[in-house]
């Protein structure tokens, strides 16, 4: 099947602003990709109706990306605090829906690098579906889906794998799953078979190497997880997420201690080009 092949803007800069994505989006068009994946940080460090009008310019379609960073809860914490976690989803739900991106994708339960025993996770899972369902209620009227990451195990003790992410969603109108390889390769035994067993309740893909890099340059079966795509009609982008080790913050977040390529850009391109060599076979 061809695919629609988009990049994140994390691979450079973070957080995104005006200014950044203005000089990123033009390469990436040029670079021959078709969507751009937009993360919103905080709300406000870019520009919504701005970014519809550049990409629209440039031909390229969006995807955003939620960011669950320190304090941002919606189990196992005060109502305060899950209230204003609901608050800023309902932001990004509002920045997806002016550039025009299908889904907002993302750990969208606990903040990056929370871990804890969880001594009843039917109870928690029943909390996560309470307190996500007005905002899925709330990006559903809008068109927008809430894909819904399963991390590795050193990022969150909550969703980790395909069946606990199912589980964890049961049939929660307006949700969907965000598959990222890079997490499936750490915690699920057949990457395949997941991507199967997720089925038609995929509601976006990330793509990268074992270790962050770009696709193609590692261990993975690529064939076989885009034939699994491929058998559950998966038809949405793929995107290529990774990081800049240039950013403290952002390379300390993500634990990216090196470079994982050349450049960013030859992340960037030579994920696309090995993409691109399989997808449009």
């Amino acid at each position: 099947m061809s695919r629609s092949i988009g990049v994140n803007t994390w691979v450079w800069a973070s957080p995104l602003d005006d200014e950044a994505l203005a000089r990123l989006a033009v390469r990436v068009r040029d670079w021959g990709f078709d969507t751009i994946e937009l993360p919103v940080e905080s709300p406000g460090d870019w520009d919504p109706q701005r970014a519809n009008e550049l990409l629209k310019g440039l031909g390229l379609d969006a995807t955003v990306v939620l960011v669950m960073g320190p304090g941002r809860e919606l189990v196992d914490a005060p109502r305060a605090v899950v209230a204003e976690t609901q608050h800023y989803l309902r932001r990004v739900v509002d920045a997806a829906a002016v550039v025009g991106s299908p889904v907002i994708a993302g750990p969208a339960y606990a903040s990056v690098g929370r871990t804890w025993r969880i001594a009843d996770r039917p109870a928690v899972y029943r909390e996560l579906r309470r307190n996500l369902e007005p905002v899925a209620g709330y990006a559903a009227e809008r068109g927008i889906t809430i894909a819904v990451e399963p991390l590795n195990r050193y990022e969150t003790s909550l969703i980790n794998t395909v069946d606990q992410a199912l589980d964890a969603l049961d049939d929660l109108p307006g949700t969907a799953l965000a598959l990222d390889v890079y997490h499936m390769n750490i915690e699920e035994t057949d990457i395949p078979a997941a991507i199967i067993r997720a089925g038609d309740r995929i509601g976006h893909v990330q793509v990268s190497a074992n270790d962050r890099g770009s696709p193609g340059n590692d261990h993975l079966e690529w064939r076989s997880i885009l034939h699994a795509l491929d058998l559950v009609e998966y038809a949405g982008p793929l995107v290529i997420e990774s990081f800049t080790a240039h950013n403290a913050t952002i390379a300390t977040a993500a634990s990216i201690w090196r470079p994982l390529a050349p450049t960013q850009d030859a992340l960037a391109v030579d994920g696309l080009t090995y993409l691109r060599s399989l997808t449009d076979a």
